[in-house]
């Protein structure tokens, strides 16, 4: 949130005619994330489309000459439900740990076909000083691992690999 309202401080400071879309995405966002996702599962739809425009925020933050974001979405997302805010941890990863002043990439994809959702993402891992607050290491993937041992307990599976200075992740769910 607040990389955010400080990206859009900047885009206002310059009077670039972004500005106005940035803050709607934003605004987009925040009101899923403290009020759609309430329910046990919402449209697969809905939380693709949160997916793309947190994306889309991230990237306002990013220097496309040093970090190419790519994403892709493909299958008919309209027919199925999933447990809100399982997918976002892992995008959030990607542009926390894959966003430095070397060049690197960050791929995210999705793809629903039938009842399977697969869900992956591969960054580069960006060198940085670690701060005092990460020390034990973050909550997100472990809070998502724990979740999807609860919401669908031998109907997903999830690869996490680091491998050369490039993280990814492999999440497959058999969705009803």
């Amino acid at each position: 949130l607040f990389n955010n309202l400080n990206t859009i401080y900047s885009m206002a400071s310059k009077n670039d005619m972004r500005t106005q879309e940035v803050i709607l995405k934003l605004s987009d966002f925040l009101r899923y994330v403290l009020y759609d996702t309430d329910a046990d599962a919402i449209p697969l739809e809905k939380e693709v489309e949160m997916i793309r425009t947190y994306i889309d925020l991230q990237k306002e933050r990013v220097d496309p000459a040093i970090t190419q974001v790519n994403f892709s979405a493909e299958g008919d997302f309209g027919k199925a439900a999933i447990s809100p805010l399982l997918l976002l941890p892992f995008a959030e990863n990607c542009f926390k740990h894959g966003i430095g002043k070397q060049p690197g990439n960050i791929w995210i994809r999705i793809n629903f076909e039938g009842r399977k959702l697969r869900f992956s993402t591969e960054n580069s891992i960006a060198p940085r000083e670690p701060s005092s607050n990460e020390e034990n290491g973050g909550i997100g993937i472990k809070n998502v691992e724990k979740r999807l041992n609860l919401l669908y307990p031998n109907r997903h599976s999830l690869h996490l690999e680091e491998r050369e200075n490039i993280f990814r992740t492999e999440l497959t769910i058999d969705l009803d």
